[in-house]
């Protein structure tokens, strides 16, 4: 029977001894402990990979979340601008409409005005030709029977001015308004002539343009021209005074005029009423200020008849003229409104309620009022409102003190101031005293 050691080494066993294995031992435990650490390692780089990897991946997906926000951020930024850029297209284009309206408008208006221009001069032009053709026509009809009634009416105004006192100037008056006879005398120094009052006409439109320059109411109205054709149409109101001519066929001097004119009257002068109602209120001194609204009530309205008088004259116009030229002036307006045959339209204005005076005034050193027209103080005692203020201007006068000449200057005023029309007469009364 084979021993142990027999079968031990018939098996190629190694039997070993106890230290043997002890050192066996412990180097397996080595290898056991070198194969957790290289475990663990290996572990921890797998961690280490995975932390990595996780890091990377988590890089990876904040970046990809980041490039979406960016770029959902820029999509809303250019909607954003999109939706600016339209709005201010819409604004462009509601700006650009709203221009295009205006421009429409202001080039409707444009053409309207044109047009009415236009039609305006092509109307003035046909009017002009129609009423040519029809003057043509209507003139040789028409002419024999205004002829007619010219007649009648200059006879009947001859007839009245026969019946009248004063219609002319009787006798002859000296420059120096003294009346003289007829003399032969060589000798004498004084200019003898006779002077005469005739009714207006238009031949005189220059003389009485030159007049009526030198009054306060011509410097600043713009419708002197058209005053002026007034004063010389109306015929039945008026006298300009004239040195007589012998010879008719020659055209007279006129060395003055004066008329009374309805300033609701004629349309060719409406500018005139608004003229005084301006210069009124422009005043603004508290003394006048009572006057001032009471005068523009009563210029205002519509229903009063007030006549503007209006007048001027050379400087050596005969005074004894003055009281004259008044009188047949009213005889004018009397006949007037007696007249049967004068249109009913026409003749209302002739019945005057007020008349107006716009004149010039001087003050001197004792503010005693001189009138340029000396007559005008005697209408001014009759006054029932008046205004005056300051136009800037000075004029030289010549006082004597103490047996000498003194040169003064004075302050010129602008005056307005109304009376009744029946307190007239007795204002020409008073004129004529003083004679």
């Amino acid at each position: 029977m084979p021993t142990f050691m027999t079968y031990i080494k018939e098996k190629n066993i190694f039997v070993k001894n106890s230290e043997q294995v002890m050192e066996d031992e412990k180097t397996a435990g080595r290898s056991v402990n070198q194969k957790r650490e290289k475990i663990k390692v290996e572990k921890n780089a797998q961690m280490n990979r995975n932390t990595n990897n996780n890091m990377n991946n988590f890089e990876r997906k904040s970046e990809k979340i980041g490039g979406r926000e960016k770029s959902k951020r820029n999509q809303n930024i250019k909607r954003e601008k999109l939706k600016m850029n339209k709005n201010m297209i819409k604004k462009k284009g509601k700006k650009k409409k709203k221009k295009m309206k205006l421009n429409e408008k202001m080039n409707e208006k444009v053409n309207e005005k044109v047009n009415e221009k236009v039609n305006e001069k092509v109307n003035e032009k046909v009017n002009e030709k129609l009423n040519k053709k029809m003057s043509e026509k209507m003139s040789e009809k028409m002419s024999e029977k205004l002829n007619e009634k010219l007649k009648q009416r200059t006879d009947k105004v001859s007839e009245y001015k026969e019946k009248q006192v004063g219609g002319y100037v009787q006798g002859n008056i000296t420059s120096q308004g003294s009346p003289e006879k007829e003399t032969n005398n060589s000798s004498s120094d004084e200019l003898t002539c006779d002077f005469e009052l005739i009714d207006p006409e238009d031949v005189y439109k220059d003389n009485i343009r030159i007049l009526l320059k030198s009054t306060e109411l011509y410097t600043n109205l713009k419708c002197s021209e058209q005053l002026i054709n007034i004063i010389c149409d109306q015929q039945n109101i008026g006298k300009f005074v004239c040195v007589s001519n012998e010879e008719k066929n020659e055209k007279v001097n006129i060395i003055g005029f004066q008329t009374i004119v309805n300033i609701n009257q004629y349309d060719e002068i409406h500018i005139l009423k608004e003229f005084l109602l301006n210069k009124i209120k422009k005043i603004n001194t508290f003394e006048y200020d009572e006057n001032a609204k009471e005068l523009i009530n009563l210029i205002s309205n519509n229903k009063n008849n007030i006549g503007l008088l209006i007048n001027s004259r050379i400087i050596n116009c005969p005074i004894k003229l003055i009281p004259l030229i008044h009188k047949n002036v009213m005889d004018d307006i009397l006949w007037s409104q007696g007249i049967e045959d004068m249109d009913v339209n026409e003749k209302k204005f002739y019945f005057f309620d007020y008349i107006l005076f716009y004149t010039k005034i001087y003050k001197n050193v004792n503010n005693e009022l001189i009138f340029s027209n000396y007559e005008e103080q005697f209408f001014f005692q009759n006054k029932i409102y008046h205004v005056m203020w300051n136009n800037n201007n000075v004029k030289r006068f010549y006082e004597i003190t103490n047996h000498k000449n003194r040169e003064v200057n004075y302050k010129e005023y602008a005056m307005l101031f109304v009376i009744p029309f029946d307190k007239v007469s007795d204002a020409i009364g008073n004129i004529y005293a003083t004679m």
